[in-house]
């Protein structure tokens, strides 16, 4: 049997995989929870860190990073700490069980999942654009744990939509969720009812990066993962102290992390400029040696495929830390934080000056 054999056999019975795998999880709605991707049972009142979404195939471990899994066979690769020998043999010991001997699914309720049954009974009939240009209308419940909202535009100046951030504290660990909110025309499944308002629909594709309408004209681009970090940079170039300020025009960044680099118009970007990535400064883990680089490597193949391409670079901001400190930068480090010690400005100058040079 093949690798590919062996994956598509898995994936085509992911919910027993993954019950057989981690006996301690619970299957919510279309998820598969539990409290990490090695099993551990999930703390009193949280389904845990680990989620596998089975319509998506997709998955994720927030304790161990923000990267995700991709069907069954990488989950069980993280679950071996990377060892690949020993998630095939646990892939053919699972596959080697009959149907009729193959755990049955434990259900799970989810924590605090009164209010939200009312939204399963909404459909996004059509995501309107462009969007109104009066204030966005949050879900309440997100309003008290708002950490920024953001419009996003395309090269026109058409509105969009938004993106915004919610934050809080599950088990004592910080939780950060990016959604997005687009203007659409709805239906009430029940009762047929149709009206049109903001709802967590995804950005029509495809998306623009942030500041797209005033992107003309500015040679000298910064790329950072995500909205916060993208508005700080910018406040950093505005800064004449700042090495930022030295070294770009402008600051821009992409909605939705590493699994929506897919979907972003990146073909606004010309070959008369000059674009440097700074990548998150996510450590290594168990199934990455360099997480962020990752990312920006997969924008630089997609930039490569234009007709002309810009200069793309790819600043490496956890090598040049190793080569000052014996301590690594703390965990999701980026340009929206305090420089640690030892960090310097002439840190953040240096790191930029070596950016690779891709395109």
């Amino acid at each position: 049997m093949t690798l590919g054999e062996i994956k598509d056999r898995l994936n085509s019975d992911a919910a027993s995989a993954l019950q057989w795998l981690m006996p301690e999880g619970r299957f919510i709605r279309h998820h598969f929870w539990c409290g990490d991707v090695f099993g551990t049972p999930p703390s009193k009142g949280s389904n845990g860190s680990f989620s596998f979404n089975l319509r998506k195939m997709i998955g994720k471990d927030f304790a161990d990073s923000d990267r995700g899994y991709y069907g069954i066979y990488d989950v069980m690769v993280a679950h071996c700490h990377g060892d690949q020998t020993k998630a095939i043999a646990l892939a053919r010991d699972y596959l080697k069980l009959p149907p009729e001997r193959r755990p049955e699914l434990r259900q799970g309720h989810e924590h605090g999942s009164r209010g939200r049954r009312k939204n399963d009974d909404i459909e996004v009939l059509e995501v309107i654009v462009p969007a109104p240009e009066t204030p966005p209308v949050l879900p309440a419940s997100h309003q008290r744990i708002l950490a920024g909202c953001w419009p996003w535009r395309t090269i026109d100046g058409t509105l969009q939509g938004y993106s915004y951030r919610i934050e809080f504290e599950i088990d004592g660990q910080r939780k950060k969720i990016p959604l997005p909110l687009t203007w659409c025309h709805l239906r009430n499944k029940k009762t047929g009812d149709e009206w049109s308002g903001w709802h967590n629909a995804a950005l029509p594709q495809p998306q623009p990066v942030m500041h797209a309408h005033i992107m003309a004209g500015k040679r000298r681009i910064l790329l950072v993962e995500g909205e916060k970090t993208c508005d700080a940079a910018n406040r950093l170039i505005e800064n004449p102290e700042h090495p930022l300020s030295d070294h770009f025009d402008i600051a821009t960044t992409w909605h939705g992390g590493t699994g929506r680099i897919d979907y972003v118009d990146w073909g606004i970007f010309k070959p008369d400029q000059d674009v440097t990535s700074w990548p998150d400064g996510d450590l290594p883990n168990k199934r990455l040696y360099r997480p962020g680089v990752l990312s920006m490597e997969r924008i630089a193949r997609k930039l490569a495929d234009l007709p002309e391409p810009p200069v793309f670079r790819i600043a490496n901001p956890l090598k040049h830390w190793a080569e000052i400190s014996a301590e690594p930068l703390p965990k999701g480090w980026d340009l929206a934080d305090p420089i640690p010690e030892p960090g310097t400005l002439a840190w953040i100058s240096y790191t930029l000056d070596m950016a690779e040079r891709y395109l």
